[in-house]
């Protein structure tokens, strides 16, 4: 990997591919990896592009287990061929796209927060705007917290916050300056790499549904803050 700044995208990111799969989004090497290329902003984007594609099929592991979803994702997306093996056979330039596809294409049953429709496009101020999604997210949790009793709860919850994350990271968030909206999207992924973490504790059973409920209460309360933050520095 000493030579990775030189060696062509599509053979970076194969490679990374296949040790994601092998040792998972959190292992040692993996951080190490996107240590070596995160110097090379093409690459380093692409490499934030495959990070999506691997959570989206874990998220919807939680959703084909009985969860009221409504399914507009094709067989060849989830069914039977992975997102990442999709993307073996595709042109590197077509990964972005695939991660907004998919955002796009799953529906849940009683979406909040950031997979609401159309909660990216609005015309309004920058302020007004970060204000407007800080405010779906902490009313919408708000009101299905209490509901949030199991572990399969839990994790679709945090399942659909990831989507509504990955959601932002690819939407145009157009009333927002540019510099503003790259520095939303440089907190968005420390977000996601948070409910990453937490959605990987809930799976393997390291936390409690209480302690998994307090830890996404406080990170959404700390978005929220971050969010109006933000607008108000913009007023």
């Amino acid at each position: 990997m000493s030579g990775g700044a030189t060696e062509p995208v599509d053979e970076i990111l194969m490679a990374y591919v296949d040790l994601i799969s092998e040792e998972g989004l959190r292992s040692e090497e993996v951080r190490k990896f996107e240590e070596i290329h995160s110097s090379n902003p093409e690459v380093s984007s692409y490499l934030a592009s495959v990070r999506e594609l691997h959570i989206a099929e874990r998220i919807a592991r939680f959703w084909r287990a009985g969860t009221p979803i409504l399914w507009a994702v094709s067989v060849a997306l989830f069914g039977g061929v992975t997102a990442l093996s999709m993307w073996r056979a595709s042109n590197v330039s077509d990964l972005s796209a695939k991660v907004q596809m998919q955002s796009e294409q799953i529906s849940v049953a009683k979406p909040w927060g950031w997979i609401k429709p159309n909660v990216f496009s609005q015309e309004t101020s920058p302020a007004q705007y970060l204000r407007n999604l800080a405010s779906v997210l902490e009313r919408d949790w708000q009101k299905i917290e209490a509901d949030t009793t199991s572990r399969s709860d839990i994790g679709r919850r945090l399942a659909e916050f990831r989507l509504g994350c990955t959601t932002l990271l690819f939407s145009e968030l157009e009333p927002l300056p540019p510099e503003i909206a790259g520095q939303i999207r440089e907190l968005c992924h420390a977000w996601s790499a948070q409910i990453d973490d937490q959605l990987a504790d809930v799976e393997e059973e390291f936390v409690t549904v209480s302690e998994a409920k307090t830890s996404l209460t406080r990170l959404i309360s700390s978005i929220v803050s971050e969010f109006n933050n933000v607008a108000e520095s913009l007023s």
